[in-house]
Formats: structure tokens, C-alpha cells, sequence
């Protein structure tokens, strides 16, 4: 009968809507093109009552086609630029300035000394994120550090937040003059930032 299926023009990908299931009228239908065909009786010879062969009913299926859901859609960059740029007004070989941000706006991309910040400013640069809303940054070299020095950081700010520069908040915990600790006063301290790029 797969012979006759086929010379009927039904095949198993013809009886299946698009969602690949079967339906009823579509297998009646099927069923009645098979048989009707001519195919699978022998031969018998001149029947004056030829039996109908019956009319296939064309059927209909539906589909529906899914409906978009609304997705969340960020509000403002998803990331900001911080810099922090600092000046000095004494000779200084090293300082360590810890930057505080409210962690429910955002954090620092990466963890750790894996933080994202950068600086081409010659020296050690050490950088720590705790995750916990503080940042340690520090910068030192066997003689003077070359001012003004920029640390660029990449903020990660949660949806619907945006980061200004006043969420962030500078502290100079300490710096080096002449091999000993130096005035912190003489480290001046500009922290701004603005939506990546």
C-alpha cells in the first residue's frame, strides 16, 4: 500500500499539521485517497455497479502564531567609565586611595585584583574589589611617581540605575614621601565618571 500512498499523493508528511500531530479529518481524507484509488483490490472484471468512490472533504486546520512577550529593557548604559585622577603637591612614590560606590546602583566589572582598572602610569599598580562596595587602588614606585596619574575603572550598573559621580566617594588612606609615610593632604583625589562607549 505504500506504492499506492504514494501514487495517491499522500505521504506521512502530508497526513501531520505543522505542529507535527495528526488530525482526524486529515487522516479520513488521507484514507479515502488511498482506497479510493483504485489500489489494493485485485482485479475482478466488468462490474456493472461500480462502488463510488468517495469524494474527499477538504479539511482545515489552524494555527496560531505565539505572541511576543514584553521583554525588560535597561534604562540608560549598562556600563559607566570611572576615572579617577589625582594630582600631588609634594613628591610622592606611592599612595593607596580606597573608593567607596553603593553597591545597589552597580559594581566594578570583575572581582578581586581582576577588577577592571587601568592606568598607564609607570609603578606597581595593585587594584582590589571586595564586591562589598569598596575598591582599593594603590600605585607605587622606588622614586617619585610622574603627576597628574588617571586609573580608569568599568562600572557595571543594575537595570534601571545610572551611575554619577557623586556616588562615588574617594578616601586616601595613605602615601609615601621620601621612603616614609608621607601628609595624605598632599594627594589631591577627582573621581567622575560617564556612560561607556
Amino acid at each position: 500500500m505504500t506504492g499506492c500512498a504514494t501514487e495517491g499523493g499522500v505521504s506521512s508528511a502530508s497526513i501531520l499539521d505543522r505542529g507535527g500531530r495528526t488530525t482526524l479529518g486529515i487522516i479520513v481524507t488521507a484514507l479515502a485517497l488511498i482506497f479510493g484509488s483504485g489500489c489494493g483490490g485485485g482485479g475482478g472484471g466488468g462490474d456493472e455497479n461500480p462502488v463510488p468512490t468517495p469524494t474527499p472533504v477538504p479539511t482545515t486546520t489552524s494555527t496560531t502564531t505565539p505572541v511576543p512577550q514584553p521583554t525588560a529593557t535597561q534604562v540608560g548604559p549598562t556600563t559607566a567609565t570611572v576615572s579617577i585622577d589625582l594630582t600631588a603637591t609634594a613628591a610622592l612614590q606611592g599612595f593607596d586611595v580606597r573608593l567607596a560606590y553603593p553597591t545597589d546602583i552597580g559594581g566594578f566589572s570583575g572581582s578581586g585584583e581582576n577588577v577592571e582598572c587601568t592606568t598607564a602610569s609607570t609603578g606597581t599598580f595593585v587594584k582590589n574589589d571586595t564586591d562589598d562596595g569598596n575598591l582599593a587602588l594603590i600605585l607605587a614606585r622606588p622614586t617619585a611617581l610622574a603627576f597628574p596619574v588617571r586609573i580608569t575603572c568599568t562600572f557595571e550598573q543594575a537595570p534601571g540605575h545610572t551611575l554619577g559621580s557623586g556616588d562615588l566617594v574617594a578616601t586616601v588612606r595613605e602615601v609615601t614621601s621620601n621612603a616614609t609615610v608621607g601628609n595624605p593632604a598632599s594627594l589631591r583625589v577627582h573621581v567622575s565618571s560617564s556612560p561607556a562607549r
